[in-house]
């Protein structure tokens, strides 16, 4: 009687997810590590209507790769405060192996961002005693803190794209994030553009996590190449597949 619920919803869910790529001239998705997923959740095929189109890109500067060197001793979550999609327990459980690691002293954690689990987050933090993270709420201007990290964490449950780490790669910032959602493979090339754990893998995530604190060299280079890859998400090329897309539409009419 408990999952009764949960069945019912699940029923009426696929029942809309089969009408939507049926009812239209396109179908549209973030990515096309989607497709799968959701062909298998509504129980379709997949059709030739279907396309993807990522989001664009936050910022209209990228920073100057000279500033790579100037980077501070700082890892950024930027997110908002809900456990159940965030999962930030996990990254304070994380923190607090990092802060036992004396190589790592110098280094802080800031979490910029508000939500309805803010207190239970500040209490998580006092009861693991962490000294070098701070909460630092919701900031109207969250582009200094990119400018400043060096490493960007994010431990979701899911994302349907994650812009964050792409406003991430196009400050110099390194993402790094568990494989927890299709689109993440889109975004991040493993130890190329940024680090790829697998889900759930809290120990993993604190060596590669480490690896990238302790080695500037490879921090660096990781830098580089996502401010050269996330270009593949600028609005002047998304802009263009939009056209691109809506005069195949047309088209066809």
């Amino acid at each position: 009687l408990k999952l009764l619920p949960s069945i019912i919803w699940r029923q009426r869910a696929k029942k809309k997810y089969r009408l939507m790529p049926e009812n239209c001239d396109k179908f549209i998705l973030l990515s096309p590590h989607f497709y799968a997923p959701y062909a298998n959740f509504a129980q379709v095929p997949v059709a030739n209507n279907w396309d993807f189109m990522p989001n664009a890109l936050s910022f209209d500067e990228y920073l100057p790769i000279e500033k790579l060197k100037q980077k501070k001793k700082e890892v950024l979550i930027i997110a908002r405060l809900d456990e159940t999609s965030k999962r930030l327990s996990m990254a304070l459980k994380i923190w607090h192996e990092i802060e036992k690691d004396k190589e790592l002293s110098d280094w802080q954690l800031n979490i910029v961002g508000g939500g309805k689990d803010a207190g239970y987050y500040k209490s998580l933090c006092q009861k693991m005693k962490l000294s070098r993270c701070h909460l630092l709420g919701r900031q109207p201007e969250i582009l200094t803190y990119y400018e400043s990290a060096s490493i960007f964490m994010m431990t979701s449950a899911y994302e349907g794209f994650g812009i964050t780490l792409t406003e991430a790669q196009q400050m110099g910032v390194v993402p790094i994030a568990f494989n927890s959602y299709e689109s993440l493979q889109d975004i991040i090339t493993h130890k190329e553009s940024g680090v790829i754990v697998p889900n759930n893998d809290i120990k993993s995530y604190i060596k590669e996590l480490s690896e990238l604190m302790k080695n500037d060299s490879y921090r660096i280079r990781l830098a580089q190449n996502g401010l050269e890859s996330c270009k593949q998400f600028s609005k002047e090329k998304i802009t263009e597949r939009w056209i691109r897309l809506l005069e195949e539409t047309r088209l066809k009419e």
